[in-house]
């Protein structure tokens, strides 16, 4: 079947995205042969020298190369071709927001728009999900499923699994059996692009600034937005030429929690965010972490703390020996059980 090219772009360059499209999609894999110019041309329903011309250009950008006498074959350097499919990803998302523009609908409202069209209301789902450490098995066929715009509590004593689950979830851990989907991508590079984390412990250098770090997260995610996290960096009256070595512990926590929530993320995931901290840290904690979130995505806290974000919780997971014992509303928890969250927890794991 011949391609489907338009009159309103050069045939030339929409060749030349086809088989980009193509070989970042995986249709053809890295040191794969291609097709040759004439099957190609064939194929697409186009002259020859335009194809050649196409072949010409992919060996200057190096998706393609060629060798003399067996024809051309898709570069095996994974990192263009994960390039690549970023920059054709950012150039079709601005066309898009471009002729949602000219229709009158703004940027939110588009992103709207695509979360009710491919029902992105799961946000996080897992199907028989297992880890094992050796012969201890850390997380056995656990099935749990996220919604967006929720604030979840994930519960257990230690060694439940609670840490395993979110190095699965973050992409830290790969040899798991089951399936982890984030709005609707497997764990990969794509999905760790929408998951913003911050660990159990503060894990920026002694030495660097404030400034450094608001930089750095800059330079590091496309989604940190560097003005929210200046201005809450003047709510909780720290510089940004503090060193951080020289803060106290509960401001270094603020400080980590404040650059986590300061992207545009999907899912926020924080690991014991209050370790260590006094009653007026906390409180600013929970203030960065509400004030922070989208309304659309989600926040996964895992804590000991459970009084400290009974209150702002949607969802409770309690999770012990790698299984999880129940994933419920923490309205339900209450007007069920006439106990608060933390009674519920210390009468289940008693």
């Amino acid at each position: 079947m011949p391609w489907n090219l338009d009159s309103d772009k050069p045939i030339f360059i929409q060749i030349v995205e086809r088989i980009e499209s193509d070989i970042v999609s995986g249709k053809y894999a890295p040191g794969e042969k291609l097709p040759t110019v004439r099957e190609l041309a064939v194929e697409a329903a186009v002259n020859p020298n335009t194809m050649q011309k196409a072949y010409g250009e992919l060996e200057k950008i190096g998706l393609v190369y060629s060798q003399r006498t067996s024809g051309r074959f898709v570069t095996d350097d994974k990192s263009l071709i994960e390039k690549t499919r970023k920059e054709l990803a950012k150039r079709s998302a601005a066309e898009f927001l471009a002729k949602m523009k000219e229709l009158g609908i703004s940027k939110e409202e588009a992103v709207k728009l695509l979360y009710e069209e491919n029902d992105m209301s799961t946000l996080v789902e897992c199907k028989g999900l297992s880890h094992s450490y050796g012969k201890k098995k850390a997380l056995d066929d656990i099935n749990l499923t996220i919604g967006s715009g929720r604030i979840v509590g994930l519960f257990g004593p230690n060694g439940s699994g609670k840490t395993t689950l979110i190095k699965i979830l973050t992409g830290m851990i790969h040899d798991e059996s089951g399936s982890v989907v984030i709005c609707g991508n497997p764990v990969g590079e794509r999905s760790k692009a929408l998951v913003s984390y911050s660990p159990d412990r503060v894990v920026y250098n002694a030495g660097s600034k404030v400034s450094d770090l608001l930089d750095m997260y800059e330079l590091m995610y496309e989604d940190f937005d560097k003005g929210t996290a200046e201005e809450n960096l003047k709510k909780l009256n720290i510089e940004k030429e503090d060193y951080v070595g020289k803060l106290s512990k509960g401001n270094a926590e603020k400080i980590q929690i404040l650059l986590t929530m300061s992207r545009k993320a999907a899912l926020f995931i924080l690991d014991e965010p209050f370790n260590g901290v006094d009653p007026v840290a906390k409180e600013s904690i929970i203030k960065i972490m509400l004030g922070c979130v989208p309304e659309d995505s989600s926040l996964l806290i895992s804590t000991h703390q459970i009084g400290d974000v009974e209150q702002v919780l949607d969802e409770a997971v309690f999770i012990k020996e790698g299984k999880i014992l129940f994933h419920r509303s923490v309205e339900e928890i209450r007007s069920e059980t006439g106990r608060s969250l933390s009674e519920t927890y210390m009468e289940e794991f008693r």
